[in-house]
């Protein structure tokens, strides 16, 4: 197993240091330890593999775990992208996890509807900025109905004195300020100052590797590997969609 960092696990490395979220890293503990008890499984840390690292090794299958990143991409009413979203202070999940800077007061645009967007938004109010929440559904991480951690979050947000806009979509950011347009009430824009937008929603592959890997079978089979495969969210990202055209054939 080639790790490209130094750490094992992944997305429940990253996600367990969010607020709240330490416990998720028993996940990544147990495995890590039924690991280290395999006489038969080799982990090199801190090895970010090419194509042909992959054809290098020998190996005769050979599954890819590249995972996903989040992306800047707000959907419109009809599902599709919305263009406009580039400005430098339009920031992903990945930014701010990765130490980015923010001006406030900051904006997060959650349509993932699970834990991220508030995560987020207590990480954010503990570094001492302004928060609002705007979401297209009918509350804060509206899936978490489905756990009974609703209500909870919703708590939460009202405790850590994050404002809160539901039913309602980012349609502009321009200005220090994003345009708000209901969800039922199409012509009804309202704005609100907004220094850093923070995009909730979107998730796609890292599956650059598998698709070189994927495309050039006869290159696989000369390197002696028989299949190879894509898992996880590099195959498709959980709890939101992927972004079209990053499919890849399989072999």
């Amino acid at each position: 197993m080639a790790e490209a960092g130094e750490a094992l696990g992944g997305r429940v490395t990253i996600d367990s240091a969010l607020p709240g979220l330490a416990t998720w890293a028993r996940v990544r503990d147990y495995r890590t330890h039924l690991i280290q008890t395999m006489a038969n499984v080799d982990v090199y840390r801190g090895s970010m593999l090419t194509a042909q690292d992959v054809l290098d090794f020998g190996c005769d299958h050979a599954v890819i775990a590249t995972g996903a990143r989040w992306t800047r991409e707000i959907l419109d009413a009809d599902g599709d992208p919305a263009p406009g979203f580039n400005d430098d202070a339009v920031y992903t999940p990945d930014d701010i996890l990765a130490g980015a800077e923010l001006d406030g007061p900051v904006v997060i645009y959650d349509f993932d509807h699970y834990y991220m967007g508030s995560c987020l938004a207590e990480l954010l109010r503990q570094r001492g900025h302004d928060v609002t929440i705007v979401t297209p559904a009918n509350a804060v991480s509206a899936w978490t109905f489905m756990n009974n951690e609703l209500v909870k979050i919703r708590e939460r947000m009202i405790e850590l004195g994050v404002d809160i806009v539901t039913e309602h979509r980012v349609t502009d950011f321009r200005d220090e300020a994003v345009e708000l347009s209901s969800v039922y009430r199409g012509g009804e824009i309202v704005s609100r100052e907004c220094g850093s937008l923070v995009v909730v929603g979107v998730r796609a592959r890292n599956d650059e590797l598998f698709r070189e890997l994927a495309a050039d079978p006869d290159r696989c089979a000369g390197g002696g590997i028989a299949s190879v495969r894509s898992i996880g969210d590099c195959r498709a990202p959980s709890f939101t969609r992927s972004t079209p055209g990053t499919s890849a054939p399989e072999r």
